[in-house]
């Protein structure tokens, strides 16, 4: 018994159709005149027991030649005994049948077998990329160090305006560097699994609209009645802090910006919107992509992975990220999230019961 149970599955299937087709053979022997039910009970075997083990093309050969030569063997002695001699040609159209079936199912193995090999060589790039990212980015760090040291130090020796205004360019290109090193690092974790965890929507709104207050004049404005939920806390804070820095950099001073949370039709819905500059509107289809920047109203550009890293951080939660803008009036940017997508972002009471609410406030200005 112990023995059966350590055979793999396709043995037993195998053994037992062999079984079964012997039975059917002395069958076919003993019922004379109706020896065609079990020659096809035989053949609708084979069929069957080759869909569930898919033998080896030189085992399914064996089988197919096995059974024609078993089974037309039986049909002959029947023809010299008198009895269905016209049931002869069933032998080789039986066994067209079978091997074309088998021809499809080894093509559809060859399929299956590239599809795999595609698939592992492309998670074999990706996994190559992503090697290659995060030991660029960390090398990185020690020659962007070392040259903003210096740049510094000469800064230092020669105040003079020439050199204060050369090396404000180094230093800034420097952190330019430096920014999209991090956000290369950030794309690649976010992509990566997350642990859900339970937190206040409208907490985070509240937080992130406070820490971002004293670094821009502007007029800030927090809205949110969701309450709390089961999702991916930190990746939602880096998301909002990238948005809430487009905006802060595509305002001006006494622009408004306004982050709001919502539940619309069993979605929680998270905004960050401004009265700043805008996007042209034809390159709002892009500005999720890699590496797309925008320049308005003289702001330079980014890095363009601000917004690549709030898309896939919302793919990632089940969501989905939009954006609607007009140049000169300002820019929304939208993120869609599932409350009841596999208890991702599922509702919970608060603990004084129903789902929080945090009434709109502006707060005074502030510079940094």
């Amino acid at each position: 018994m112990w023995a059966m149970r350590s055979w793999p599955a396709s043995r037993l299937w195998t053994i037992g159709w062999v079984v079964f087709s012997l039975a059917n053979v002395v069958w076919m022997f003993y019922l004379t005149g109706r020896e065609t039910v079990p020659f096809h009970f035989i053949w609708i075997s084979l069929g069957l027991v080759y869909g569930f083990t898919v033998w080896r093309l030189r085992e399914t050969l064996l089988a197919l030649a096995s059974v024609a030569l078993v089974t037309g063997s039986v049909l002959g002695l029947s023809v010299v005994r008198g009895t269905h001699s016209d049931e002869l040609f069933e032998i080789p159209l039986m066994t067209a049948v079978f091997a074309v079936m088998a021809w499809h199912v080894h093509r559809r193995q060859q399929a299956v077998a590239m599809a795999e090999a595609l698939a592992a060589a492309e998670q074999g790039r990706r996994e190559s990329r992503e090697l290659f990212t995060r030991l660029a980015s960390h090398e990185l760090r020690t020659p962007i160090t070392v040259a903003r040291g210096y740049a510094e130090l000469v800064r230092s020796a020669h105040p003079d305006p020439t050199t204060l205004q050369d090396t404000a360019i180094i230093l800034d290109e420097l952190d330019k560097i430096g920014r999209i090193s991090e956000r290369l690092l950030t794309i690649i974790e976010v992509q990566q699994g997350f642990t859900p965890e339970l937190f206040d929507v409208d907490a985070l709104l509240r937080r992130t609209t406070m820490r971002w207050l004293p670094t821009a004049e502007r007029d800030w404005q927090v809205s949110s009645s969701v309450g709390s939920f089961h999702g991916p806390m930190a990746r939602l804070e880096t998301a909002l802090d990238t948005l809430v820095e487009n905006a802060v950099k595509f305002t001006s001073p006494g622009d408004r910006i306004c982050l709001e949370g919502r539940v619309e039709d069993g979605d929680v819905v998270l905004e960050v919107s401004d009265t700043g500059a805008g996007i042209p509107g034809d390159r709002l289809p892009f500005v999720f992509l890699p590496f797309t920047t925008s320049v308005a109203l003289g702001h330079g550009p980014g890095t363009g992975l601000g917004l690549t890293i709030v898309r896939v951080i919302v793919e990632q939660s089940g969501g989905t990220a939009t954006v609607t803008s007009e140049v000169g009036a300002g820019t929304t940017v939208t993120l869609r999230l599932p409350r009841d997508r596999h208890s991702r972002l599922v509702p919970v009471e608060t603990a004084g019961g129903g789902t929080g609410t945090v009434t709109t406030d502006t707060y005074p200005l502030r510079r940094r």
